[in-house]
């Protein structure tokens, strides 16, 4: 009997000499396993939404690959819509590159390759997932192994989209239909950043960007960071073949540029209430910037710095340091045209090429201003696709650029040519 108490007595402080280890050493016990499986599970439940981040929210970037897993599921009797975005980033990169890229399944959120953010930073909006539908994403950090002092992490955050979208809203439709790229060496459906917030553009010669407005031919210029859509006319109008300003009573070189006052701009206007008066409601004002920034001068030419970001660094930005005014009506930016495809090199390399029309594209991005002749050159696309410029006093086509409310639906259509989408007149 003695024997056996001792034996017992033994496994008792066998245990307890077990447990008092392990809750001395927990948090070194607990570090060790995250790092071999990750960190604890996350979910989050919100109204419509429940988010299963499977191995913690927080993303941390060692100098090898990660890998990041989360789900998300739709737990509302209706489709809803989500943002995906990084906060709380820590990145204190110096000399390394880190890249981040997203996979998803189920209709979600793919996002090709992207410049790890140095702040936080909205990476998707308005992320549609259908009804009862579970979304399962990676996010793929890659790169440089992380020199002495360097840190990289985030976390990852997901919210309601409370705004009232549709399935049928021209931008929802876009981003579902489309996978988002970061680069412009891809054609297709390309992310940004503008004034607003995200913005995504199209890029090269795509042919799902079609939309029937109006009784006119439209294409997709991209969705604004406001969630809007810029669209731009597919059609030659001789009435619309005229120069983008004639007038020689300006004072300034910098209000003879400028859009607002511009001839074209008096054109354009003659034109909607002609033609788009009559849904005005569906049109939303949109924001131009009249870019009057001069740079080197050489020889009585004066550079804009336009000419230099589009046709020297070849940098576009639709982020603008101008001075901006509204309008229901106007041209697009040499910016958006660079964007777009069009570049100086090649030719009809971009959708905004259409070799059954004859007259190329005007923008109200200025060129440059040569005092021997007393030219004003403005940055335009020629009839063969091709990024150039011309003196505003000679006839160009005066594409007009509109930009349709977040609220406008689409009855049907998948963008493509013969089957456009087609805009809900009532909505």
């Amino acid at each position: 009997m003695k024997f056996k108490y001792k034996m017992i007595l033994s496994v008792i402080l066998l245990l307890l000499t077990f447990s008092i280890y392990i809750c001395f050493n927990y948090n070194s016990v607990m570090k060790k396993i995250r790092e071999i499986i990750g960190d604890e599970a996350v979910v989050l439940s919100m109204e419509n939404i429940s988010v299963n981040y499977l191995t913690g929210d927080e993303v941390v970037y060692k100098g090898k690959e990660y890998i990041k897993e989360f789900s998300i599921t739709n737990v509302s009797k209706q489709d809803v819509y989500y943002d995906l975005a990084l906060i709380n980033v820590n990145n204190d990169l110096k000399e390394s590159k880190v890249k981040m890229a997203i996979q998803a399944s189920d209709g979600g959120f793919n996002l090709d390759s992207l410049e790890f953010p140095e702040n936080d930073e909205e990476i998707a909006k308005s992320i549609k997932i259908p009804m009862g539908m579970t979304q399962r994403y990676k996010v793929v950090l890659s790169g440089d192994k992380l020199s002495s002092g360097e840190a990289l992490s985030a976390k990852i955050y997901i919210s309601e989209n409370d705004k009232a979208h549709e399935a049928n809203q021209l931008a929802s439709l876009i981003l579902t239909s489309n996978e988002v790229n970061n680069s412009l060496d891809i054609t297709g459906l390309i992310k940004g950043q503008d004034d607003l917030g995200v913005t995504y553009y199209f890029h090269g010669n795509v042919e799902n960007n079609y939309v029937s407005f109006a009784n006119y031919n439209w294409r997709i210029v991209r969705i604004t960071g406001d969630n809007r859509v810029k669209l731009i006319l597919d059609e030659d109008l001789e009435e619309l073949f005229k120069p983008y300003n004639d007038n020689e009573s300006f004072e300034t070189i910098s209000e003879a540029i400028k859009l607002e006052t511009s001839d074209g701009l008096k054109t354009l206007n003659a034109w909607y209430v002609k033609h788009l008066q009559d849904y005005d409601e569906m049109i939303a004002l949109g924001k131009y910037v009249s870019e009057t920034a001069t740079g080197v001068v050489n020889s009585g030419i004066t550079s804009f710095t336009a000419k230099e970001r589009l046709f020297e660094t070849e940098k576009p930005s639709l982020v603008n340091s101008g001075v901006a005014f509204t309008s229901k009506i106007g041209l697009i930016s040499g910016d958006e045209l660079f964007l777009a495809g069009v570049n100086k090199n090649t030719s009809k390399e971009s959708y905004l090429y259409n070799e059954e029309l004859v007259n190329g594209i005007y923008t109200y991005s200025p060129y440059s201003y040569n005092e021997n002749t007393d030219n004003l050159n403005m940055i335009v696309m020629t009839k063969d696709g091709k990024l150039s410029y011309q003196a505003m006093k000679n006839a160009g086509g005066l594409r007009p650029v509109i930009i349709i409310n977040d609220k406008v639906k689409v009855n049907s259509g998948t963008g493509v040519k013969d089957d456009p989408y087609i805009i809900d007149m009532a909505s």
